[in-house]
């Protein structure tokens, strides 16, 4: 599953919290996150660019793996 929270502490309400950690994680849950968030921000009336977010999130998981 995905979470999503608007911070704790000094970072509530000035940040998105995406969790999408557990025994199991791996990079590519980003990408479920992402595309979780963006269907989301859609369903609410709203532009997301999804594809360009999992581009970009997959060029980091790349990067970290060489």
């Amino acid at each position: 599953g995905v979470a999503f929270s608007t911070g704790r502490g000094e970072t509530l309400g000035k940040l998105l919290r995406i969790g999408h950690m557990g025994l199991v994680a791996e990079p590519i849950y980003a990408v479920v996150a992402l595309t979780a968030l963006g269907g989301a921000i859609r369903k609410l009336g709203g532009k997301a660019d999804v594809a360009a977010a999992i581009e970009a999130a997959m060029r980091v998981i790349e990067d970290g793996q060489k």
